[in-house]
């Protein structure tokens, strides 16, 4: 019983740690599909905001290094 409870909350652990640049949008959130970047594009994306409010396409390399925390990476 008690090695479950540490493999438990092991995982846990590793999956708020994992979070990162994630390129899928998080299951609670809508990006609408004409919002997507196109393939080898990538946008950064706002909760908070409106899609026609989210910041334009770029550079992946670029924008990488240019997520504020609360935002995430879109993709393409």
């Amino acid at each position: 019983m008690i090695s479950l409870a540490i493999v438990v909350s092991g995982c846990a652990a590793y999956g708020a740690a994992s979070g990162g640049y994630n390129s899928a949008p998080r299951s609670n959130e809508y990006v609408p599909q004409g919002y997507m970047p196109p393939a080898g594009q990538c946008r950064i994306w706002y909760s908070d905001r409106k899609p026609e409010q989210q910041p334009p396409v770029g550079n992946c390399a670029e924008l990488e290094r240019q997520v504020p925390s609360g935002a995430r990476l879109l993709r393409g």
